[in-house]
């Protein structure tokens, strides 16, 4: 099954990070590299809480974008990264034809 590999493939590219409170994950006007999901703890994003199983920075995806909001921690938080790099490794890989339309 295509989806399911390639799921697995994008887990087995998660990094983890933690941050501390009040410090920034990203900031506006950076170039989006990365998407982030909360493992733990709460961070502020365009003004609304996320906490674990929420994600963003999914704008990430497309080349070429840039945050146009800011996201904080309020709390300490781990969260699980994606690169934008190693998502388009993933795809480049040619063994997910119908993931990478």
């Amino acid at each position: 099954n295509e989806r399911a590999r390639f799921a697995t493939a994008v887990a087995l590219a998660l990094r983890v990070a933690a941050y501390n409170r009040q410090e920034y994950i990203v900031r506006v006007g950076e170039r989006a590299d990365a998407m982030y999901i909360v493992r733990r703890g709460i961070v502020g994003v365009r003004g609304v809480p996320f906490s674990c199983g929420r994600f963003f920075g999914e704008e990430m995806i497309r080349d070429g974008q840039w945050r146009d909001y800011s996201a904080i921690c309020a709390t300490f938080t781990d969260l699980h990264v994606l690169l934008a790099v190693d998502l388009r490794a993933i795809l480049a890989e040619s063994r997910f034809p119908r993931s990478s339309t």
